[in-house]
């Protein structure tokens, strides 16, 4: 029993990362990454600290529309009234 609670717990938190992240952009916000990774490339960084650096974006992205949406709460609700 607990341990259905404890899944259940995780599939609301994981959903509301997953709202929050906002794929498309986040995915566009690594690309550009991306190019810059490639263009000092010539330093030999190692690879895995792109996806450490990509990972990290994600989350403080995450992180910045959850405050965002706090914050906004009460203009959203007065300019997303039809959705």
């Amino acid at each position: 029993m607990r341990i259905m609670r404890w899944v259940e717990h995780g599939r609301f938190w994981l959903d509301i990362a997953w709202r929050m992240l906002r794929v498309r952009t986040v995915l566009m916000m690594i690309l550009f990454e991306a190019i810059g990774f490639e263009a000092v490339r010539s330093a030999q960084l190692p690879p895995w600290r792109f996806f450490m650096a990509a990972a990290m974006l994600g989350l403080l992205y995450m992180s910045a529309t959850c405050f965002n949406d706090a914050v906004d709460e009460e203009i959203d609700k007065e300019n997303l009234a039809h959705d």
